[in-house]
């Protein structure tokens, strides 16, 4: 199964991080720089890619050992580390891929591509002519977004698979960082100028409550997809609803997903990485398609207690709230509105019930995400203190009534720089939503 980027499937571009710190003879800073530039220009021209060159220092270790996740592209313009040890090749470009889904695009299902890099053989003679170093760039970073070569035949005799820049040999005809349509169509496959929607692993941390009272509204997730072109998203299930630690409803009109515990489960986190049961869902635009997974991670107990103002009457979990607030703050004035669902104890901005959700601290303002720095060409703008999994949604507006969707991501733990396109208009209005 083939391995593609889902970066650019949330509106946001791959970054790109360089080590330049050695060079072929005779190229200087700005030649391989621009060359980086003209080869990432080449592929975001006939695709659905898009690039970000951010940070040029010394990695200070080889690059196939640099954890980019499926955010950064890390590109090596040096052998310093010994990753190739023939002295004919050029460069290589690769990386990994994981068993989860990087979307289905014209009905061919893809594995998610993980730490992607590019390393190059500074020392060969052919990369000091600067044309030669961006066909050469070109040709690995293809590799790295997931193509193979057009053909690995020194006597190729199609012309269209010999002057293809993904050929196994470099051409050195001059001809820098260009594709042509065998280059043109394999990207496409990919990364096609309209790209796949994109769905997301969603926590869930539910309530858990004796057969005798109702399920609770902390039981309930909207599920999100995101596509960047705004078309409309239908939902399904493809191993249906399931069962196990209990069981799911899903309102289609509402997109909400509901979860039934099946017992009265003792209190219990999960540990990272681990879950009690799980929902594969799928969103598709009508062409293509992308899997996303609920997973409860925490069952939490309510009415453990004797206080019904406390266990029946709030609808989040009586061992969460005495867990935040207190047990005897709790027990003293249990109808405290700071207390309830839809109250704000720590003032953020966020209720009680969604801090449960997103499994930040309800009783701390600094758990949630804050604008902390936007860019001067308003390019970029953080997040500081972004819950891990937590979504992050991001609109354009003219005005503060219509409103361009422009991305939406998974957030990391800590800071989260979001990249935004820079406003063509003299007035723009951005905002972000965060939640579970």
């Amino acid at each position: 199964m083939p391995g593609r980027w889902r970066r650019c499937d949330t509106g946001q571009p791959i970054l790109v991080e360089i080590d330049s710190e050695v060079l072929p003879s005779g190229i200087s800073q700005s030649i391989a720089i621009a060359a980086v530039r003209n080869a990432l220009d080449a592929w975001e021209a006939v695709s659905g890619l898009s690039f970000i060159i951010t940070a040029n220092y010394d990695f200070g270790q080889t690059v196939k050992n640099m954890n980019g996740g499926e955010t950064v592209l890390h590109i090596q313009l040096h052998n310093s580390y010994g990753e190739i040890s023939s002295t004919s090749t050029l460069g290589v470009g690769g990386g990994s891929t994981s068993s989860a889904s990087g979307g289905t695009v014209g009905g061919v299902a893809f594995r998610k591509a993980l730490d992607r890099y590019v390393v190059l053989n500074h020392l060969s003679s052919s990369l000091e002519d600067q044309n030669t170093l961006a066909e050469v760039l070109t040709h690995e970073i293809g590799h790295a977004l997931g193509l193979e070569h057009s053909s690995e035949d020194s006597n190729e005799t199609d012309a269209i698979l010999e002057d293809a820049t993904m050929y196994f040999q470099a051409h050195k005809d001059g001809r820098g960082a260009v594709t042509n349509c065998y280059d043109e169509d394999r990207i496409l496959f990919a990364y096609p100028e309209v790209l796949p929607p994109i769905a997301f692993t969603r926590k869930m941390r539910v309530c858990t409550r004796p057969s005798s009272q109702p399920n609770s509204p902390a039981n309930r997730i909207v599920l999100e997809g995101y596509s960047n072109t705004g078309a409309a998203l239908s939902y399904s299930f493809p191993n249906g609803l399931g069962s196990g630690a209990g069981s799911w409803s899903f309102e289609p009109s509402t997109r909400t997903l509901e979860f039934t515990p099946a017992n009265y489960f003792s209190d219990s986190v999960a540990t990272e990485g681990s879950f009690f049961s799980s929902l594969e869902y799928e969103v598709t635009d009508g062409s293509n398609s992308a899997t996303g997974v609920v997973r409860i991670v925490a069952l939490r107990q309510d009415n453990n207690g004797s206080n019904p103002d406390i266990g029946a009457n709030n609808p989040l979990p009586e061992a969460w709230l005495e867990e935040v607030f207190g047990a005897a703050a709790l027990a003293a004035n249990p109808t405290n509105p700071l207390f309830q669902a839809d109250g704000d104890f720590d003032g953020d901005g966020v209720s009680n019930l969604v801090e449960f959700q997103m499994g930040s601290d309800a009783a701390d303002a600094s758990s949630g995400p804050v604008v902390v720095e936007l860019a001067e060409d308003y390019s970029w703008f953080e997040l500081q203190n972004a819950v891990a999994g937590s979504l992050l949604k991001f609109e354009l507006g003219s005005d503060l009534e219509s409103w361009q969707s422009l991305s939406m991501l998974e957030a990391e733990e800590g800071t989260n720089r979001i990249y935004l396109v820079p406003p063509t208009a003299q007035r723009a209005f951005f905002r972000g939503e965060f939640g579970n």
